[in-house]
């Protein structure tokens, strides 16, 4: 297969994922496709190994889930896309982040916010559309938090 081929279904394989996750958040009783999609979750991302353990102990099922989709799947797959320079599909992982983020209480967007800003810091994005969706999120994540 084609590298252009992957990242086609790559990408198409994101846009679905960003629909399910959006009519997933509208119902609390669909959160189980979040569920779904963090227990089968082989990213690798060691940065968050204790923040995932911090965040298995959240009480709320509801936040503890969109928490755990967010750190054991979208930062992990964000920061892979990041590093291959898939632009397009970095920003549906961030309107994703976005989406769930402003769903999360304070502490964990800010906690979120703090990362995005981080990463706008420490990387440089060339595409300008990617660029200005994870400036979005960091502005976003934070503004929300104060």
């Amino acid at each position: 297969m084609k590298d252009e081929d992957r990242k086609g279904y790559l990408h198409l394989a994101l846009v679905c994922m960003k629909e399910l996750v959006t009519i997933s958040l509208q119902n609390p009783h669909l959160t189980e496709l979040l569920e779904d999609l963090v227990s089968v979750s082989t990213l690798e991302y060691p940065e968050l190994d204790d923040k995932y353990e911090e965040d298995s102990r959240i009480d709320d099922q509801h936040i503890r889930t969109k928490q755990l989709f967010v750190v054991k799947v979208l930062k992990p797959l964000f920061s892979e896309l990041l590093a291959q320079s898939y632009f397009h599909e970095l920003e549906i992982i961030s309107d994703m982040l976005l989406v769930i983020g402003e769903q999360l209480p304070r502490k964990q967007r800010n906690s979120h916010g703090a990362w995005s800003i981080h990463v706008c810091k420490s990387n440089v994005i060339k595409n300008s559309k990617a660029a200005r969706s994870v400036v979005a999120l960091a502005i976003s994540l934070s503004s929300l938090a104060k």
